[in-house]
């Protein structure tokens, strides 16, 4: 069984605190926690490979409008289908290795 909690960035900012991504509240964060309250894994804000390309365009001094524009095209471009397949990875990955435990 899977129990799903939202807990809003802006007021639980206690929580958020505990898993900044580069030192700011990023959304949108998964955390998933095991029965006990620990932490099993986390995903977010973005996919990896939008992570790497952001961090690229960084690096290369492109404006934070323009960032944010070639975000928003490279999402169009792949119609979540990235987002989907990382974070499936990442549950199965964790459900796999409880398993064999």
């Amino acid at each position: 069984m899977i129990t799903l909690r939202l807990v809003l960035r802006d007021t639980h900012l206690e929580i958020m605190d505990r898993y900044l991504t580069q030192g700011a509240r990023s959304i949108p964060r998964l955390v998933a926690f095991d029965p006990e309250g620990n932490a099993c894994f986390g995903w977010g804000p973005a996919p990896a490979e939008l992570r790497a390309a952001r961090a690229t365009w960084v690096a290369e001094g492109v404006a934070g409008a323009e960032i944010s524009r070639r975000k928003l095209d490279w999402y169009v471009a792949r119609g979540g289908e990235q987002v989907d397949t990382e974070l499936a990875n990442r549950i199965m990955a964790r459900i796999c290795s409880a398993a064999v435990v």
